[in-house]
């Protein structure tokens, strides 16, 4: 429940002031790996065919979430950039000797990092040990999908777990906490995509300090917020000094005591590179929104999500026994809540020469082969997809997750071009090994529509049938709560089978919604399609 507006009055009255604490931190090798992977993503993003402008968004993603998600400095920062370039000489193949200098400097800088721990984290674990320490009552403000880096970040047994209510994902979570001490937060201020936060953390403050913990370069947005807070720090350059100090009010009733603590070897110095720059500011430039739509996230699963218009109404089964309208339609974020689940009737039937498949019919056959396939030799396997024109970052550990069983989503490629590559390189012809060519591409192509049957698309392809059948829906569902009731339950996600004999038959899906959240542009077609959570991140505004 909401805190009540008294308690928040009362605390507002009790701190007049807030005082925000900014660790601005700086890491040679980092500022390498930043400078050379931007470069590259700078000049592949100025071709105009499309394989140079996927790697130049992967890369985006990454940078981007290496700059506001306390990831460890590991052996995976250098396998990632690795599984998305291949191999120093198929670079310079493919980009030429500038992109390939660059990428050699990027795997250096990736080497280089793992010597010593993030910094981040180190500073991170230094402010929850001293808030421990002191036992003042603290939050941490991220990401859902950032939380594991968090929890990670103490060493047992020396110290205790984070508990789960320490973290705050949503504007509603924040409503809901009680007023604390401090609020900590990794990366710049911003009110939309990556690092994303309510300007409520800054406007209407449960708090009395502020621990924020950026990289350098990061500004925060300077209107964030009602009153653009740090827009003065944001252009200062400051005089060298490790600490710098302000104060602030604005229109604010609480006044804001703001103080700037740099750390780390300046790399335009040492390196001689310039000065790091606002990645997330300079990538959210180069996105273009004309075929783009703003759009909400509803998560579905650690691993999916899906996207609706603003303010549109979705089918949803509100799990809580107090409602009067279990099944209805519901504004995501105003009506439609975590908790509840979102409900997709599946009316598209998969036909292959007159024979339908039952969901996961082709996926069992090809996910066998492939499974075969990345046993006998995943190295050769990822080498014949990439000179297939497969490039994606991970490829190892996409065809891991492509040969989990079906499930209520198939796990395949995004993109049918990157499947029908995948089904030539493992030679997939069904139960028949002697199919035809003209076979195999209709074969292919039954495989690839119960994919996107699993996703959603074949849906939103029948939007218009739907609205006709949609009040018919709603009331068959209805006969059927006490069984939608049992099993959403027990389970995250699931599916209900309407029986041949009620007038509208078929299969509806349930999916629970793991979380809610806005600031995404994404493409008319991405709309309503079920997508996993990696490819959903290009999309942040």
């Amino acid at each position: 429940m909401p805190v009540s507006a008294s308690k928040v009055f009362d605390f507002l009255a009790q701190n007049a002031e807030i005082n925000i604490v900014r660790h601005e931190i700086t890491s040679t090798s980092f500022s390498m790996l930043r400078y050379s992977l931007r470069q590259i993503a700078l000049k592949l993003h100025e071709s105009d065919d499309h394989e140079p402008h996927e790697i130049s968004r992967q890369l985006r993603v990454l940078l981007s979430k290496w700059l506001t998600v306390p990831v460890p400095f590991d052996r995976l920062i250098r396998e990632t950039v690795t599984d998305l370039f291949g191999e120093v000489e198929a670079v310079q193949k493919r980009w030429g000797s500038d992109i390939r200098e660059l990428y050699e400097t990027a795997l250096q800088a990736a080497d280089d990092l793992t010597v010593k721990e993030n910094p981040i984290r180190i500073k991170l674990r230094e402010i929850i040990r001293e808030l421990r320490s002191k036992g003042q009552k603290f939050r941490i403000y991220c990401h859902r999908m950032a939380q594991p880096h968090f929890h990670s970040l103490l060493l047992p047994p020396d110290d205790l777990p984070i508990e789960n209510d320490v973290y705050l994902h949503t504007l509603r979570d924040y409503r809901e906490t009680e007023p604390f001490d401090i609020m900590v937060k990794v990366g710049s201020l911003r009110s939309r995509g990556w690092g994303s936060a309510p300007d409520a953390i800054l406007s209407a403050p449960r708090f009395s300090t502020f621990a924020q913990v950026v990289w350098s370069g990061c500004n925060d947005e300077a209107d964030f917020g009602y009153d653009p807070v740090f827009s003065h720090i944001n252009s200062s350059t400051g005089n060298g000094d490790l600490t710098s100090k302000g104060t602030q009010s604005g229109c604010c009733p609480v006044r804001r005591n703001i103080q700037i603590i740099r750390s780390g070897m300046d790399a335009s110095t040492e390196a001689k590179l310039p000065a790091d720059m606002d990645e997330l500011h300079l990538f959210r430039e180069l996105r273009q929104y004309r075929d783009k739509r703003p759009a909400i996230l509803l998560q579905l699963s650690e691993e999916h999500g899906i996207f609706y218009p603003p303010y549109s109404r979705v089918l949803s089964y509100d799990p809580d026994e107090r409602t009067h309208e279990p099944i209805a339609e519901r504004i995501p974020g105003e009506s439609l809540y975590e908790g509840m689940f979102i409900v997709m009737p599946l009316v598209d039937e998969i036909d292959f020469d007159g024979v339908k498949a039952d969901h996961g019919h082709y996926s069992r056959a090809w996910k066998t082969k492939l499974k075969q396939e990345f046993q006998n030799d995943a190295n050769g396997l990822i080498q014949k997809l990439r000179a297939e024109g497969l490039n994606l970052i991970h490829l190892r550990t996409a065809l891991h997750h492509w040969c989990q069983p079906p499930s209520t989503v198939i796990h395949a490629p995004q993109h049918e071009k990157h499947f029908k590559i995948l089904l030539k390189t493992i030679d997939f012809r069904g139960q028949d090994s002697i199919c035809k060519q003209t076979q195999l591409e209709r074969l292919w192509q039954a495989a690839w529509k119960e994919i996107r049957r699993s996703r959603g698309e074949a849906i939103q392809a029948g939007v218009q049938a739907q609205e006709i059948i949609a009040e018919e829906l709603l009331e068959t569902l209805i006969k059927f709560i006490p069984i939608i009731r049992e099993k959403s339950s027990t389970d995250k996600s699931f599916i209900l089978t309407i029986p041949d004999r009620y007038e509208l038959h078929g299969t509806v899906m349930f999916f629970k919604v793991v979380s809610i959240e806005a600031g995404f542009r994404i493409p008319e077609t991405d709309l309503k399609m079920i997508r996993e959570l990696d490819e959903i991140d290009q999309w942040r505004d």
